[in-house]
């Protein structure tokens, strides 16, 4: 087990402490905010007041404790964000460090000496419960450098770090019962969105069920005010039983094996999967509807609370100045931005695959037949960008028709609509830089994920952290404006527009002109 220990700090270490710090980039930075924000006992009570007794705003942040201390404003606006990427971290790090490392055969080599199957999950949770150590120490070093009380600098990191510790067994459970990495996302993705839609409708409902999913139990802890022990104990239960699980499973099942196996596919190929365009559909379908009906979810969910949560905010004149713009035009803003990041987080997966494609060397198998590289590969750029932008306009349609039926006036799906337009070219521009970076190599795949991940925070959390405005037209998708807020910067939609085509141009040169990395 120590040996594997060795292993994974030396080959993952970037895996390890990237998220980690990330993650407590994004809580240090929310309460620096906070703590300029609301600086007095009147405003803090003029904020629980709003945003802390709005059911809508309980449904989506989670339930607001402690509100009458800058802690507790700090946790509840970390709330949405936190409470999905904490888990996914974990999640990732259960999945990454065992069935991905299986499935590249990096697990049949190291268990071919003297090491036990068993060693692998326990290994994995040895490194994760230390990158999560990580995460709540720099959690802690710097909220008290910004003046938080220090036992409350304390418990919330560790709380957060138990939340993220509980998902992480659960990533390796995944692990064990798939038969395959994108099993494990899929079983791991479904988990999580349950665990949070449940969340949802009992904090929406103010229902006494707080035990029914993980992702209410934070709150529950009070890190902020006086401690409560048995949500720490339940993430420390959660996470023995489900690691014990995966150790037992482990110990049972063969190599490369699992519990749930996959369904066996066709005998034979369909006219449409014997194309370019049909293999790229089928293979890229899953991760990008997943991304897609989150979106979509995400959108009328919001679209159908934008006139109460447009009343809270104009109801708080700190938060509303914070934010910026129409109070009753924030929702839509919000929830447009974020699916255009969806749309772009869907975009980068669907190319993420053709790298894996080639790195299995399965796309030289392709290229053997009796298609071109070109069109094999502006084929897969195609299928991805049709979904990529049909995803967002879906998105916007759905939003705006959800702000019709609850009271908004009729034109809000056209406004919706054209808002959402307006994003398309920042989609397309990430996209293209992912299929650039995967025309360079596809070891760089990875990458294509930052402009995804600064997106979000800036489109979330730019207002509230007062990014600068250079660091803001990072993001494609503020470039263009914060519509319908804002008025549409046609010049900068048509460069963006230019810029995404350049990319694309210069990926497909690189990729035909380059030897494939396998096969």
């Amino acid at each position: 087990m120590w040996r594997l220990v060795r292993l994974h700090v030396r080959s993952s270490w970037l895996l390890l402490l990237g998220p980690a710090l990330l993650l407590a980039a994004l809580v240090i930075g929310t309460g620096s905010e906070v703590k300029d924000l609301y600086p007095s006992p009147q405003a803090r009570a003029e904020y629980a007041a709003t945003m802390g007794a709005s059911p809508a705003s309980w449904a989506f942040n989670g339930r607001g404790v402690d509100l009458d201390s800058i802690g507790g404003i700090a946790a509840y606006e970390v709330g949405f964000a936190g409470e999905l990427a904490i888990p996914a971290v974990g999640l990732l790090l259960g999945v990454a460090l065992t069935r991905r490392l299986e499935e590249s055969g990096v697990i049949e080599l190291v268990t071919s000496a003297r090491v036990a199957r068993t060693a692998v999950p326990l290994a994995a949770l040895a490194v994760s419960i230390g990158s999560w150590l990580v995460f709540a120490k720099a959690c802690e070093a710097g909220l008290y450098a910004l003046g938080f009380d220090r036992l409350g600098s304390q418990t919330y990191p560790s709380i957060l770090a138990l939340y993220g510790m509980a998902f992480t067994g659960i990533g390796l459970l995944a692990g064990q019962l798939a038969q395959g990495t994108r099993g494990a996302y899929a079983i791991s993705g479904v988990v999580a969105i349950i665990g949070f839609l449940t969340r949802a409708y009992i904090d929406g409902r103010q229902l006494r069920y707080v035990w029914a999913s993980p992702m209410g139990w934070v709150a529950e802890a009070h890190p902020w005010g006086r401690w409560v022990w048995w949500p720490a104990l339940a993430f420390v239960g959660l996470l023995a039983a489900t690691s014990g699980a995966a150790v037992v499973v482990a110990s049972r099942r063969d190599l490369g094996s699992g519990v749930l196996a996959q369904r066996g596919g066709r005998s034979s190929a369909t006219r449409v999967l014997a194309t370019p365009a049909g293999l790229a559909w089928r293979l890229t379908r899953g991760s990008m509807i997943g991304w897609a009906a989150g979106a979509f979810v995400w959108c009328v969910s919001l679209g159908a609370m934008t006139t109460e949560m447009g009343r809270i905010i104009a109801a708080n004149p700190t938060l509303d100045e914070a934010l910026g713009g129409d109070a009753s035009q924030i929702e839509t803003v919000m929830s447009l931005v974020l699916a255009a990041t969806m749309a772009s987080a869907a975009a980068v997966a669907g190319m993420s695959r053709l790298g894996v494609e080639e790195s299995d060397a399965r796309m030289g198998l392709v290229l053997a037949g009796g298609f071109s590289r070109t069109r094999v590969w502006l084929a897969w750029v195609g299928v991805v960008a049709v979904f990529s932008v049909g995803t967002l306009l879906l998105c916007g349609l759905g939003s705006g028709l959800a702000q019709w039926l609850s009271g908004v006036p009729r034109d809000a799906v056209e406004r919706n609509m054209r808002a959402a337009a307006a994003y398309v070219p920042g989609v397309l521009l990430v996209e293209c830089v992912a299929a650039l970076l995967l025309a360079l190599s596809p070891r760089l795949r990875g990458l294509a994920w930052l402009p995804v991940g600064w997106a979000l925070v800036v489109g979330l959390l730019g207002e509230a952290l007062q990014l600068p405005r250079w660091g803001r037209d990072l993001s494609p998708f503020e470039l263009v404006g914060r519509v319908p807020v804002e008025g549409l910067n046609r010049t900068a939609w048509v460069w963006l527009a230019v810029a995404a085509v350049g990319a694309c141009a210069a990926a497909t040169a690189r990729f035909g002109s380059r030897s494939l990395a396998r096969g």
